[in-house]
């Protein structure tokens, strides 16, 4: 089981990583702010942007958090969240909702949710690696 505590010894609740798949055999990697809440990996964006047409097409994606004291990488795949509930709770939690969609309902707000098939994360300071699978 994933731990909370070392993950966010890492990562901030919110923070930028970057997201990468592979789509039509091409890797593909875009900077993206992520929310850490409730022990899971959130992301949003646009419906019209490329980076959501490309993700439907493979959902299977890694993040990877870089700073000071580390890096965390975690793989898995893309869950679109569809569920009105839990998207008018993400938009309370996700600090930079009101400026990019007017309500939970807005069409063009694309709620993702990563389930982690593993999780890596190397503790430079220690010269150690921390596996979840």
């Amino acid at each position: 089981m994933i731990k909370k505590r070392d993950i966010l010894k890492f990562i901030k609740n919110e923070q930028t990583a970057y997201l990468g798949n592979v789509v039509e055999n091409k890797a593909k990697v875009r900077a993206m702010t992520t929310t850490f809440y409730k022990n899971h990996f959130w992301l949003a964006t646009k419906k019209e942007r490329a980076k959501t047409e490309q993700l439907k097409k493979n959902k299977d994606v890694e993040i990877c958090y870089s700073n000071e004291k580390g890096s965390l990488r975690a793989s898995g795949e893309l869950e679109f969240i569809n569920d009105k509930e839990k998207r008018n709770e993400l938009s309370k939690v996700i600090s930079f909702f009101d400026a990019y969609w007017s309500s939970p309902e807005d069409e063009d707000f694309i709620l993702l949710k990563l389930i982690p098939e593993s999780v890596i994360i190397h503790d430079f300071k220690k010269g150690k690696f921390i596996t979840y699978s």
